[in-house]
């Protein structure tokens, strides 16, 4: 276990995640610096897919700043990427401990909860997020999941159904990218079943869903809402509307696009 006692207690830690070990402010300079090269090679190793030495410059960091949130939630992502639900909990635990009423940690937590089908323990972290901010696009997502376990499909309808052509992205991209885990929560139907409302804003009616190919549509219509996004930030008016036109050819048809392909006409 590569960050052995991170639901333990800790020693009271300055806002940096330094211990508070008497040193002089270059010292604390130079320990500053030291743990920004670590954070910068462990991003670098992230977006390289080299997950091991990256943990081992995460346990280097922590050796001397041990609370630094930043460096705990690198270690939860690569922890879940790699499917260590219990050590990615671990870490979301101790930045619980640390912010208890940070939605992102709560979320954070949700996530391994629900990926070892602990939804009983992720609910209440989902709901108490919704109730400080009712339109948290990750939390709608992950309750959404869990109300479709529950076979509660008006409630996932709701909680999917997206106020813009980038949460739609948004949805698509998290389904896309989470497809072994949501299987494995709801089966290939169920999954299929939950694609649909992404993409369409509704459940599939009186049939079963048999599509082999959504999570190819998942993937374009995520790469074409990139695209409009994008082209909207530049204000290219109509390279935005073709990739929105593209992202409903590839099956977004949620009402949420054509609310969007109208603003953009």
């Amino acid at each position: 276990m590569l960050l052995p006692a991170l639901a333990h207690a800790a020693p009271i830690l300055d806002d940096a995640g330094f211990a508070p070990y008497p040193m002089d402010e270059r010292g604390r300079e130079d320990l500053q610096l030291q743990v920004q090269k670590h954070l910068q090679s462990v991003r670098h190793r992230i977006s390289r897919g080299d997950h091991s030495t990256a943990l081992s410059e995460i346990n280097e960091a922590l050796a001397i700043a041990p609370d630094h949130p930043l460096l705990i939630q690198y270690a939860a992502h690569i922890y879940g990427t790699r499917g260590s639900f219990v050590l990615a909990e671990d870490c979301w635990i101790r930045l619980n401990e640390m912010d208890p009423d940070n939605d992102y940690y709560q979320i954070g937590l949700a996530g391994p909860y629900i990926r070892q089908g602990f939804t009983k323990k992720a609910e209440p972290l989902l709901i108490a997020a919704l109730e400080r901010n009712p339109v948290n696009v990750p939390a709608r997502f992950n309750l959404a999941l869990i109300r479709k376990l529950e076979k509660k499909t008006g409630e996932v309808q709701k909680l999917l159904r997206a106020r813009s052509s980038t949460e739609v992205g948004q949805f698509a991209s998290w389904t896309d990218g989470e497809y072994q885990s949501i299987v494995q929560l709801l089966g290939r139907r169920g999954f299929n079943e939950f694609a649909t409302i992404v993409l369409e804003g509704k459940s599939p009616e009186n049939e079963p869903v048999k599509d082999p190919n959504t999570t190819e549509k998942l993937k374009e219509v995520k790469d074409h809402i990139y695209r409009s996004s994008q082209a909207a930030d530049e204000k290219d008016w109509p390279r935005t509307m073709e990739a929105l036109n593209q992202a409903r050819l590839a099956g977004a048809t949620a009402p949420a696009i054509y609310q969007d392909l109208a603003l953009y006409a």
